[in-house]
């Protein structure tokens, strides 16, 4: 029976162990992102202080090849966010992300 139970004992800790896999792994998630745009920090929304508020705009260029968020024929643009405060004052605009929007036939 001793030899059971340190059997089961052995086999659970195993088990326990190769479910946590390998400590060397790193816990952060896995982008795809260009290292430029991380560096930038395009794609996060502004940290507003106290009584601030975020505004955004969407700027459009020509329509034409988007390849946001799939590749496909729209109206290429950008999303941006600011930072606003009650006074009036707002921060730059961020770019948060490109957009694909609908071409309106003319």
């Amino acid at each position: 029976m001793n030899r059971k139970m340190r059997l089961l004992f052995a086999t659970c800790l195993a088990l326990g162990l190769s479910a946590c896999g390998p400590a060397d792994i790193s816990d952060e998630p896995l982008t795809s992102e260009d290292p430029a745009q991380v560096e930038q920090e395009i794609g996060t929304t502004p940290l507003c202080s106290t009584g601030g508020y975020i505004t955004s705009k969407t700027e459009y260029t020509t329509c034409g090849t988007c390849t946001y968020p799939t590749t496909q024929y729209g109206l290429r643009g950008s999303y941006y966010e600011r930072c606003c405060y009650p006074n009036g004052t707002c921060g730059g605009w961020k770019l948060i992300k490109p957009v694909c929007g609908v071409c309106e036939l003319q």
